[in-house]
């Protein structure tokens, strides 16, 4: 029995890596961000936080796009589909629902910051001010 569990476990990890690769996005720890930020050419980092979290910090050349801004999903809509975009908001959240917007709508390649800005501050990665 305990054999079976291990080997349902397994599967369903498996599974669900493979679902996050088909899908082009990937959600990615910080240091497996910050790697992947390094690897890429010509990469677009975007912010969601509003104006007020973002005196706290940005990733180094992060835009900014308000997640609860008004021009929001026009923003989202007017990007590149074929770049490599990199999301991060306060905590994961809005970024989350921000790739699968962004998958939806055709973009290719985009990576996710789990656990968001509050994970990128606590792992005592580089933090810009805004411009």
């Amino acid at each position: 029995m305990k054999k079976i569990m291990i080997l349902v476990m397994v599967v369903s990890s498996v599974s669900m890596a493979l679902a996050q690769q088909a899908s082009g996005v990937r959600h990615l720890s910080v240091t497996e961000y910050q790697r992947a930020i390094d690897s890429v050419k010509d990469e677009i980092i975007i912010d969601l936080r509003t104006p007020e979290e973002i005196r706290q910090g940005i990733i180094t050349n992060a835009r900014q796009i308000d997640f609860f801004g008004a021009g929001f999903e026009p923003a989202i809509a007017k990007l590149n589909k074929d770049k490599v975009y990199f999301l991060y908001c306060a905590s994961g959240a809005r970024s989350g629902e921000t790739v699968v917007l962004m998958e939806k709508m055709g973009f290719k390649t985009l990576y996710n910051l789990n656990g968001g800005f509050r994970e990128w501050l606590a792992k005592k990665m580089p933090v810009s001010e805004k411009k």
